[in-house]
C-alpha cells in the first residue's frame, strides 16, 4: 500500500467531515434542489445555443462544450450525492 502524503489525509478528514455534516435529509434536499437548478440554468443556454441561428459559429460551438461540460458535473457530483450522503 503506498505511503499517503500529509495532504491526502487531510483531504481525507476533510471530506469525511464533510459527508457526516451534509449527511443529513435536510442537506441532501438542499444540493438537489441546487443541482437541478444548475441542471436548469445550464440547459436552458444550451437549447438557446442549439436552436438559434446566432449561434452556428465557433463561438457557438464554444459555448455549447462549456455548457456540456457544466451539465456533466453536476449530473456527476448529483448522483455521488444521492448514492454517498442518502445512504
Amino acid at each position: 500500500m503506498p505511503k499517503l502524503r500529509e495532504s491526502d489525509r487531510s483531504e481525507d478528514i476533510l471530506s469525511t467531515i464533510c459527508i457526516a455534516v451534509f449527511s443529513t435529509p435536510k442537506w441532501s434536499l438542499t444540493i438537489l434542489q441546487v443541482s437541478i437548478f444548475g441542471l436548469i440554468t445550464n440547459g436552458l443556454p444550451l437549447y438557446i445555443t442549439l436552436k438559434s441561428p446566432r449561434f452556428q459559429n465557433a463561438f457557438g460551438i464554444l459555448c455549447k462544450c462549456f455548457l456540456l461540460c457544466n451539465i456533466q458535473n453536476i449530473v456527476v457530483l448529483c448522483l455521488w450525492e444521492s448514492t454517498v450522503l442518502c445512504l
